[in-house]
């Protein structure tokens, strides 16, 4: 898969964590509750076609979802997220002044898929709407197995 030989895991911090911390504006999250399984999608890259370059590529188990104005103060918030989160400190920042990704959502690292599923198979194999956008975007049990074994992951690490 091509957008896969730029995205080179590296020894920093947020790639060895078990936990994993994402901010979003999507208010759907606020449905989803600690042991929630989801999956994390990745968007395609600036002028990539998103039904070869999106892809599934981890499944965790939801911890909490915390509001960003919980936080007492910015030093407090970028200690919190900093050491488990891809973000830069100077995004971070950002996000805590425009506080446009309001939803802190901690997750626990269960496994990576061995084979990245993207979009395309997703719409045409597990039933994936194609008009939906995927940012807290329910699936079922049996969808949740067929992204498993097309993703050639073992059921047995995901943690409930």
């Amino acid at each position: 898969m091509y957008t896969e030989r730029n995205h080179i895991t590296e020894d920093l911090s947020y790639t060895n964590s078990i936990e994993k911390i994402y901010l979003s504006g999507s208010r759907d999250l606020l449905d989803y509750k600690s042991g929630d399984i989801v999956t994390i999608y990745r968007t395609a890259e600036p002028g990539q076609s998103a039904e070869y370059s999106s892809v599934l590529t981890t499944v965790c188990t939801l911890k909490e979802i915390i509001d960003i104005n919980n936080f007492d103060s910015e030093l407090k918030f970028l200690m919190f997220c900093k050491e488990r989160t891809i973000f830069q400190e100077t995004e971070l920042k950002r996000f805590w002044r425009e506080k446009k990704y309001p939803y802190i959502i901690t997750l626990l690292y269960n496994v990576a898929l061995n084979k990245r599923i993207i979009r395309k198979e997703m719409i045409e194999q597990i039933g994936i709407n194609r008009f939906a956008r995927i940012v807290a975007y329910e699936i079922t049990d049996s969808q949740m197995n067929k992204i498993l074994d097309m993703g050639r992951s073992d059921k047995d690490f995901i943690t409930y």
